[in-house]
């Protein structure tokens, strides 16, 4: 998650995504040491998925105290980021402010859009081409048709948005 919201809030910063990825080996470190010594911390060392949600639980806990802990990235470095990479959404409106003359890359709703689109490509290639191995020819048409609709979609909605009109 703090990956993905560093392209929708300014304030996500290096020591942001450093606690983030550190906390859940810390604690899978944790909790071998505490399984060792017999202490059972009943959220850590439960089944899966339910040690899933302590682990994302507790890893969110401690990027969002990283987030106001640590000073945010300098605004000389955000402004530069903001005016190459035009980010959009609520979260940069505190750096698009002092910059009313960049326009937001793009929107919200199309930059879902987009994300749906490569999830279905991507899961569509994966399930189409596994479908295939296998000798099963219907559910991979059904799995690849998809995949190449997405593929088509991304490819147009891409070509519109070059300034320059070059394929």
């Amino acid at each position: 998650l703090v990956l993905i919201l560093r392209w929708y809030w300014w304030r996500v910063n290096a020591w942001r995504e450093l606690a983030a990825t550190i906390t859940p080996i810390g604690l899978v470190l944790l909790s071998a040491l505490l399984g060792f010594a017999g202490i059972e911390f009943g959220p850590l060392r439960a089944e899966f998925p339910n040690n899933l949600f302590a682990v994302v639980g507790i890893t969110t806990v401690v990027w969002l105290a990283a987030t106001y802990l640590t000073p945010p990235t300098d605004r000389t470095v955000l402004d530069r980021f903001y005016r190459r990479i035009r980010p959009a959404g609520p979260g940069w409106k505190p750096i698009a402010g002092a910059h009313p003359d960049v326009q937001p890359d793009m929107r919200l709703g199309a930059l879902a859009a987009d994300w749906a689109a490569g999830v279905a490509l991507v899961y569509g290639i994966l399930f189409g081409t596994g479908y295939l191995l296998f000798g099963e020819t219907t559910a991979a048409v059904a799995s690849l048709t998809p995949a190449a609709l997405s593929a088509w979609f991304l490819v147009r909605h891409v070509e519109r948005r070059r300034p320059d009109g070059r394929p």
